[in-house]
């Protein structure tokens, strides 16, 4: 999940057509240990970043397996309400 190079490359879609981002974040097999980490708040948000980042793309979604493990829905409020602030500014 760190190699981000890898991890949020768009691999999926019609080439040229940026407009909706899924940030898979999950670890394999499911885990919820593993999920405690990758469900952190700093841990995924700067996964999030990363992507954004290297895409040029808000997420839309991200998929987790359990979501009741960590930071998930703090994290979640925090990009939409960054999504908002710049959908507002434009």
């Amino acid at each position: 999940m760190r190699d981000y190079e890898t991890s949020c490359k768009i691999d999926r879609g019609k080439t040229g057509l940026k407009n909706f981002l899924n940030v898979n974040s999950f670890v394999t097999p499911p885990n919820s240990i593993a999920a405690q980490e990758a469900n952190n708040l700093g841990f995924a948000k700067e996964r999030l970043s990363k992507c954004s980042s290297m895409t040029g793309l808000l997420p839309n979604f991200i998929t987790v397996d359990f979501w009741s493990e960590g930071d998930l829905p703090q994290l979640v409020q925090m990009v939409n309400r960054e999504a908002y602030d710049v959908l507002e500014q434009s």
